[in-house]
């Protein structure tokens, strides 16, 4: 995901912390295990910023997918398969497209980093509860 502007926290968190939280705050991006960081991680500040990234990617890919296969089903009885098709390649593409987001927090937890995802990493900021 180069050349999009993503602001980088990782300096403001000790290193003994990252080192610490490196594999809670990879399973921040992956689906339904973001709860373990919630409940295992309440005191670092590292894995509580993938935490949030996280629940957002989480979020963000479930509503669009409930969303895609409503419009399928909507789809498939109004306009017929062909119209399903089509649409449905769109749609599928753009939930490969979600995909790329916890992919590239997956990336930086691991390399111990805390850059913010490209579009909602900033948003994803506003929810400190610091």
């Amino acid at each position: 995901m180069r050349g999009f502007p993503v602001k980088d926290h990782t300096a403001e968190y000790e290193e003994e912390d990252i080192q610490k939280g490196r594999f809670l705050s990879v399973l921040c991006y992956l689906w339904i295990f973001v709860l373990i960081p919630v409940f295992a991680a309440k005191d670092s500040g590292f894995v509580r910023f993938h935490r949030r990234q996280g629940l957002l990617t989480f979020i963000i890919n479930t509503v669009y997918a409930v969303l895609m296969f409503v419009i399928l089903d909507i789809l498939r009885v109004t306009v017929g398969s062909l119209g399903v098709f089509i649409v449905g390649i769109l749609l599928y593409g753009g939930l490969a497209a979600l995909a790329a987001l916890p992919v590239a927090g997956i990336i930086n937890a691991v390399k111990g980093k805390a850059k913010e995802l490209p579009y909602i990493g900033s948003f994803a900021e506003k929810f400190k509860s610091e």
